[in-house]
Formats: C-alpha cells, sequence, structure tokens
C-alpha cells in the first residue's frame, strides 16, 4: 500500500483558482507534492480520477499537510527532544509537543546564546526510515534517519552543514 499525503489548501481565491472543487481537502502521492524545492514554486496534485492540477506558490496563502489518520504514527510519540548544531558549535535544544494525535508539533527552543524562539512543526509520512520534518515559520525542512530502536533520530537541517537529532518519547 503506498503512502498518501492529504494537502488542505487556503486559497486567495478558491472559486477561481479551482471552482469544481473548492476549498476540499484534495489526496496527491508524496512524490508529486513540489514543496520540496527552496524555494517552492508551485504545487501539483493529482485528483482522483487521475486529472492532474498545477498551483502557483502565488495562488496558495497556506499550504497544511494532514496524514491520514490510522495506527502508522504511532512512531510519532508525545514529546520529542532535539538539539540542532551549527557547523561553528553554537547549538539550540529544542522540546517539541504533539499536538493531540496529529502530525503537528509545538517547538520550543532554547539556544546556547541567549535566544528562546518558538515555532509550529509538521512531521511527514515516514517513507521508509526517513523523516521530513517542516517547520512552517522558516518554510523549511529538518531531513533526518530514524534509528533502528524507532526512538531516535539524526539528520541535516537547512543551514550549510547544520545537523540535529532527536529522541522521541
Amino acid at each position: 500500500m503506498r503512502k498518501q499525503t492529504v494537502v488542505s489548501l487556503l486559497m486567495v481565491s478558491a472559486l477561481a483558482v479551482f471552482p469544481a472543487y473548492g476549498q476540499e481537502p484534495i489526496q496527491g502521492e508524496e512524490s508529486e507534492l513540489a514543496l520540496r524545492d527552496d524555494p517552492w514554486t508551485h504545487l501539483v496534485v493529482t485528483l482522483k480520477g487521475g486529472k492532474r492540477v498545477t498551483y502557483s506558490r502565488g495562488d496558495i496563502v497556506k499550504v497544511q499537510y494532514l496524514t491520514q489518520r490510522g495506527g502508522g504514527d504511532a512512531w510519532l510519540g508525545r514529546v520529542w527532544r532535539m538539539r540542532e548544531t551549527a557547523p561553528d558549535g553554537r547549538y539550540c535544544d529544542g522540546v517539541w509537543t504533539r499536538q493531540g494525535t496529529t502530525n503537528r508539533f509545538a517547538g520550543r527552543w532554547t539556544c546556547s546564546w541567549g535566544a528562546t524562539v518558538s515555532d509550529v512543526l509538521v512531521v511527514q509520512p515516514l517513507s521508509g526510515a526517513n523523516v521530513v520534518v517542516f517547520r512552517e515559520g522558516l518554510r523549511e525542512n529538518y531531513r533526518g534517519t530514524l534509528g533502528g530502536d524507532g526512538k531516535s533520530i539524526s539528520g541535516v537541517t537547512w543551514g550549510a552543514g547544520g545537523k540535529w537529532t532527536a529522541k522521541i518519547e
């Protein structure tokens, strides 16, 4: 069974862009979502029945990822304790707290230079052991690999040489 991502779009003018479907959630294979480009320029979605629709970045006010409900998200746990480390040794320690049974987390970081940061994170469906977490405020992805224990992640951030690790509780 192939995993799918459900995307809910808040359109500038939903009826002008997509009159037949309005603001209904639409489904597409994860590989078809062109949001991983930096900066992303468009979103391509295959609708039920095979019709493909392309939205430009300017047409979309907000993209919200939601995983399909089911038993496959137990690995998310309730809290992630993580550390981001820059090449120069500076770091931020974060606590990401899951929002109910969704794939959305409220994140709060305390950094080695005294800064405190908060943001919303959206964990994408697993692809094998590959983990992708979208950070809404920065509009950037954390990429990592789920450890064999199912409770640890290590990977790279969007910055040159940035690394991150997380422990899932």
